[in-house]
């Protein structure tokens, strides 16, 4: 058994024992070892993909990863280009079905607009995503052990849990590199996902969707995937690189990023084509939440020139009774106790849970019933306080 104090090591599992993996050495090697390992469920997973309803059609999901989203990870992020050649040789896939992971959340995005000029379904019925998600950030003062805690839940369909398409990865860099260790929750074949590094800063997602989203067309930038922004986040150096990221204008989607820090300093931006918004309304002053709609007060302000696309109830939904339970006594929260809360009675759907406690680097996942605890190896050199980042 495993506890926050006595955490697993990946190390340390015997094999089969939890879908786990340490990817070491360069960039090939590491995407390589992950394509060999998770070969069977990558695969599984790229056919989950392939056709699924909330993307466009296959025809120009591919169309679009060649013309537009290799050149924009070649360009942007050369590292996860590499990762993705050798997951590619390791697994057997090929990378046109890699990028199309990689870059789902980006499709998903834009299928009700390519609906709107040649609809083959009908009418548009809106973006959905594949996967909801509703996150929750716990300050020191709103836990028993004083510790800032990062949760997320993930709602999407059985075949995730079924398949074992739920993988855990702690990568490791070379020296060379100067980058944290990162410990990762993710689909088997995806580069990025919730994660914590080895210096205290964990990062969660959550797909928006907003009226300036747009479909991307070659020639007219090169485009990166806000799919893969948690990735990039965690290898950042500094809070200034993130702002830089950000505001470079080279995506055509919109996305929520929450970072936290080891210190408990936390950040949670609503990041769109043309703008980024920063969340600072906290409920109840210890905890701050979000889901797959937007809930900055910035972006209320914007309305006139600004729209959320998210359809139907949902998200908002979920997120009120999110608020009612954290309302209730106890005031103070255990790890197992947030995991409790963050399970939607009313949301069957709910595949997995993860919580980031970013002072002790301790990862909680939560996949059916069991609450199983893992430990990074490396704690790394630096504190949360490098980000920059304060309340």
């Amino acid at each position: 058994m495993s506890s926050p104090e006595h955490p697993f090591r990946i190390s340390q599992l015997p094999p089969g024992h939890h879908p786990a993996l340490i990817l070491e050495g360069d960039d090939y090697m590491r995407g390589r070892t992950y394509g060999r390992v998770f070969a069977d469920q990558i695969s599984r997973n790229v056919a989950r993909h392939e056709g699924h309803p909330s993307l466009p059609p296959l025809e120009i999901c591919y169309a679009l990863v060649e013309m537009v989203y290799q050149h924009g990870l070649r360009r942007h992020w050369p590292r996860g280009w590499r990762e993705l050649e050798g997951m590619s040789h390791g697994s057997g896939m090929s990378m046109h079905s890699l990028i199309l992971l990689n870059v789902r959340d980006d499709l998903v995005a834009i299928r009700d607009i390519l609906e709107a000029y040649a609809p083959p379904y009908g009418a548009p019925s809106g973006p959905k995503p594949i996967s909801e998600t509703t996150s929750a950030f716990f300050s020191r003062r709103a836990t028993v052990d004083g510790v800032p805690v990062l949760a997320q839940a993930r709602y999407s369909e059985r075949q995730v849990l079924d398949e074992d398409l739920l993988v855990y990865l702690e990568i490791r860099y070379p020296p060379a590199q100067r980058i944290p260790s990162i410990f990762m929750v993710t689909d088997a074949g995806m580069l990025s996902g919730s994660g914590m590094n080895s210096d205290g800063v964990a990062v969660t997602a959550n797909s928006l969707f907003s009226s300036e989203d747009y479909i991307p067309v070659y020639g007219t930038n090169v485009f990166f995937p806000v799919t893969c922004l948690e990735r990039c986040f965690l290898e950042c150096s500094s809070f200034e690189a993130i702002r830089m990221m950000c505001g470079r204008g080279d995506f055509h989607a919109s996305r929520n990023v929450h970072l936290v820090t080891d210190t408990g300093s936390s950040i949670s931006l609503e990041i769109s084509p043309q703008r980024v918004f920063r969340q600072v309304d906290v409920y109840t002053g210890e905890s701050m939440l979000h889901a797959n709609h937007y809930q900055s007060f910035e972006a209320f302000c914007a309305r006139r020139a600004f729209r959320d696309r998210y359809q139907g109830r949902a998200s908002s939904e979920r997120l009120g009774r999110l608020k009612n339970r954290i309302g209730q006594p106890p005031r103070q929260w255990l790890l197992e106790q947030i995991a409790i809360v963050l399970l939607d009675e009313e949301d069957y759907s709910t595949v997995a849970l993860v919580m980031f406690d970013t002072t002790r680097r301790v990862i909680s996942v939560r996949r059916g019933a069991a609450l199983v605890h893992f430990g990074m190896e490396d704690r790394g050199m630096r504190s949360g306080p490098s980000l920059g980042i304060r309340n």
